[in-house]
C-alpha cells in the first residue's frame, strides 16, 4: 500500500501510488487483526486544567474538550461530523477543509452511530495506526473505552512519519457517536503524550 492521503473535507480516504504508507488519520485499508497486549490505561491525574489551555465546543461532532494553547487546534464542523485536528508547520492553509493532509499529528473526530468495527484495531477507515501494539480500558466523561498504541517500526522513504513515531488512540461509544481521538508523536517533537491523555480522560466531555 502506499501514501495515505486524507481527505478532510469529504472524510474519505484515498491510497494512491507516491511512495510508502504515511500515517496520517481518516486512511482506508486492510483491518488490523492483531490487538496485542491487555494493559491499564495510564491515568491522566486529577490535577485542575491549567489557566493556559483552550476551551473548544464541536456542535456537529456533540463534545468538548480543552487542550494546551499553543497546539494550534483548529475545530472543524463537517456535515455529519465534528473533528479537530492539530498539524506540524505547514503552509497549505488552514486543515479545515483542506482536502489532503499529511501533517497531522493530532485528530479527533465524532460519527454518528456505532462506527467502533471501522476503527483500529478492527477495521482502517477514518483512522490509520500501525499494527496495535497494546490495549488499554479506558474512561472518558463515564463512558467506558479503550487506549491503543502503536508504533512505527520502519522508514518509508522520505514520507512522515519517520521511524520511531509513537500513536495513541482511544475509541468511546456513548451509545450514540462514536469518538476517536489519535496523537501521533514524532521522534524529533516533544512529547506531549501525558497532556494528550489528560485532553481525553479529564477534558473530553459528550453531549446528545
Amino acid at each position: 500500500m502506499n501514501v495515505r492521503a486524507i481527505w478532510i473535507g469529504t472524510l474519505v480516504v484515498l491510497v494512491g501510488g507516491c511512495g510508502s504508507p504515511a500515517s496520517t488519520p481518516i486512511v482506508s485499508g486492510t483491518p488490523s487483526t492483531g490487538s496485542g497486549a491487555r494493559l491499564i490505561s495510564p491515568t491522566a491525574g486529577t490535577t485542575p486544567t491549567p489557566s493556559n489551555w483552550v476551551a473548544y465546543t464541536n456542535k456537529t461532532g456533540q463534545f468538548t474538550f480543552s487542550s494546551p494553547g499553543d497546539w494550534g487546534v483548529q475545530n472543524c464542523d463537517s456535515v455529519g461530523r465534528g473533528y479537530v485536528v492539530a498539524e506540524h508547520a505547514t503552509d497549505s492553509g488552514p486543515a479545515c477543509g483542506r482536502g489532503e493532509n499529511y501533517t497531522l499529528w493530532l485528530f479527533g473526530i465524532s460519527m454518528s452511530g456505532d462506527q467502533r468495527q471501522a476503527l483500529p484495531p478492527n477495521g482502517s477507515s477514518y483512522v490509520y495506526t500501525a499494527p496495535i501494539a497494546a490495549t488499554a480500558d479506558a474512561v472518558a466523561d463515564g463512558v467506558d473505552g479503550h487506549r491503543y498504541t502503536a508504533r512505527i517500526e520502519t522508514d518509508h522513504g522520505g514520507f512522515p512519519p519517520p521511524k520511531g513515531t509513537d500513536q495513541v488512540l482511544y475509541v468511546f461509544f456513548n451509545g450514540q457517536r462514536t469518538y476517536a481521538f489519535w496523537y501521533e508523536h514524532w521522534p524529533t517533537d516533544p512529547d506531549r503524550t501525558a497532556d494528550f491523555d489528560k485532553l481525553v480522560q479529564q477534558t473530553l466531555k459528550f453531549s446528545a
